[in-house]
């Protein structure tokens, strides 16, 4: 699903509620047919707020000042 941003899959939705069928939405947008489905569960969940990208990867950590202080020591 990182493929499409937000634009693509709300046009995804869009068309979906119009009657497109899974397989044509897949093949317009280059994506396979379980990415479509995806979409659709997503906002079936959580609305258009589902269809928000989010940050990949491991989440940041912040460490308290005593710590930093600590580690530029070492």
């Amino acid at each position: 699903m990182y493929k499409l941003n937000f634009k693509k899959r709300a046009w995804i939705i869009k068309q979906k509620i119009k009657g497109a069928s899974a397989s044509k939405l897949a093949l317009c947008q280059g994506v396979s047919d379980r990415t479509i489905r995806e979409v659709g569960q997503k906002y079936k969940r959580f609305g258009w707020d589902g269809l928000k990208g989010h940050k990949t990867g491991r989440p940041e950590i912040v460490l308290n000042h005593n710590a930093e202080i600590i580690i530029l020591d070492l």
